[in-house]
């Protein structure tokens, strides 16, 4: 989703990009690989099929996994050539490229073999966990902020003379009965702690340093770094007994050797109240989103979401899983009745920039006074999500913005909502951005105070937090995760 330090797809994690403009990068990803039209076909060969033996109602056998034994095709560009091979029947042939590109070859080989013991070993893990139990996740309205997670990005994109500063006010925005989580790169721990002893709050936070790494194996670029995107490192949900799970995707972003996950950190997390847990999937949160209707529970699932996991399931693995598999997996971590799935666009891009559950059976959604400046693509996916919304009986409180906003990440709706511990009340922490004077019904108004007063007439208790998020594609939701 959100734009960071390395261009469009970026270390911090969030890919950049809408369904129409991506089809193109299921061969980019792997990080080796070229654009020129070069291209090299060893030869043909049968593949010969897996002598598994099937066994139903398995999750090994609905996503499709196959054992490192089994044949299978790779098909990718090496520096600008095309390889596609046979395997393990051609392996041979791989002598016949040339020279500088037969060892990186060889390592993608290497590590999609790694990967593929992963994959097997955390489904069926997976599998076991939902044998029997019944997972819901709870509504985020529902949480009080007893505990949160946050993350700072990655050394080389903090600001060394203030580290926390984009994330100061969230930090006094929150409860004072909120305890924090902070994942950062190890190296800053120390003026962390000292900004965090300044502010008064250190009681309230543990820091959880983290060791960043980029190193090359034979010409595969390896990284593990934070991210300040937490709403995307992992999801929530509870099990039949109430205990919090930490669904964890197979990487957040380094998908080139499963086996040196980038996300593991999050199990420091792990033990008494809540249990990490690695899903055979690959997502990110902003663009999942829960909420309930007349009895009823919707999964709503941004379409790039699909995307991503078959780009990344390819270049991991070399090959898709099925749709209708993953969306039922998706389903039964979230405990939910229905899945509808909504387009994304470039700038609307994850679910949580273009709407937000408030409440039961109410639902925020962004509505552009000069909704005519938007472009296509921003106007269809407001539209759709409107159109769902209202055939699924939901409330819509509309939440004015500028078509600036949208195009500059700005959104009024990616907010914190959460129901205060002390008095039961709905509240929300909401983004503040430079405000602007509009007309409505032949009047100026601040939008700002539009923005306000649309909340509480949603009855929600705001708190306005001074976000610059927004430079680098994201906002408030994005960067909290609630725990409790």
């Amino acid at each position: 989703m959100k734009i960071d330090e390395f261009s469009n797809t970026t270390l911090d994690g969030r890919i950049h990009c809408s369904l129409s403009t991506c089809k193109a990068r299921l061969f980019f990803l792997l990080l080796l690989l070229g654009t020129s039209a070069h291209t090299i076909e060893v030869g043909r060969a049968d593949e010969i099929p897996s002598h598994e033996p099937p066994i139903n109602s398995t999750l090994l056998q609905k996503l499709h996994v196959p054992k490192t034994s089994d044949s299978w095709e790779i098909d990718a560009l090496f520096d600008g050539y095309r390889v596609k091979l046979k395997l393990p029947h051609q392996l041979d042939m791989i002598n016949n490229l040339p020279p500088e590109i037969q060892s990186k070859v060889r390592q993608r080989i290497k590590y999609r073999a790694r990967n593929i013991q992963v994959l097997r070993r955390v489904t069926k893990e997976m599998d076991r966990i939902l044998n029997g139990n019944q997972m819901i996740q709870p509504a985020l309205h529902d949480q009080t902020l007893e505990q949160v997670v946050m993350s700072l990005p990655p050394n080389r994109s903090i600001n060394p003379r203030s580290p926390l500063a984009l994330y100061e006010p969230i930090l006094n925005a929150l409860p004072d009965y909120s305890k924090v989580d902070i994942f950062l790169p190890d190296k800053a721990v120390l003026q962390v702690s000292l900004r965090l002893r300044a502010l008064g709050i250190e009681h309230r936070v543990k820091l959880h340093g983290v060791h960043e790494f980029d190193i090359v194996e034979n010409g595969v670029p390896l990284h593990h770094h934070t991210t300040r995107w937490t709403r995307d490192l992992f999801w929530t949900s509870a099990d039949e007994n109430g205990r919090s799970l930490l669904l964890l995707p197979l990487a957040f972003y380094q998908i080139n050797d499963l086996s040196r996950t980038d996300n593991g950190y999050v199990s420091e997390l792990d033990g008494g109240k809540h249990k990490v847990v690695r899903v055979p999937l690959f997502f990110k949160g902003g663009n999942l989103l829960v909420g309930v209707i007349n009895g009823r529970r919707i999964l709503f699932v941004g379409k790039d979401e699909l995307q991503l996991n078959n780009e990344f399931f390819y270049n991991a693995f070399f090959y898709f899983p099925p749709e209708d598999e993953v969306l039922g997996l998706l389903t039964q971590l979230a405990g939910v009745d229905e899945v509808r799935i909504i387009p994304n666009s470039k700038h609307l891009f994850h679910l949580d920039m273009v709407m937000s559950v408030l409440k039961t059976g109410v639902v925020a959604v962004i509505k552009p006074v000069d909704a005519n400046a938007l472009n296509d693509d921003d106007k269809r996916v407001i539209a759709e999500v409107r159109q769902t919304l209202e055939e699924l009986e939901f409330g819509i409180v509309d939440v004015p913005t500028l078509s600036d906003w949208v195009r500059t990440f700005r959104s009024p709706v990616n907010i914190v909502p959460f129901t205060h511990r002390n008095n039961g009340s709905l509240n929300a922490i909401v983004p503040l951005f430079q405000d602007t004077k509009i007309t409505f019904n032949g009047k100026p108004y601040s939008l700002q105070r539009k923005i306000k007063q649309a909340y509480k007439n949603a009855g929600l208790e705001t708190t306005f937090v001074l976000s610059n998020f927004h430079h680098f594609g994201g906002n408030v939701h994005c960067s909290v995760l609630p725990l409790k």
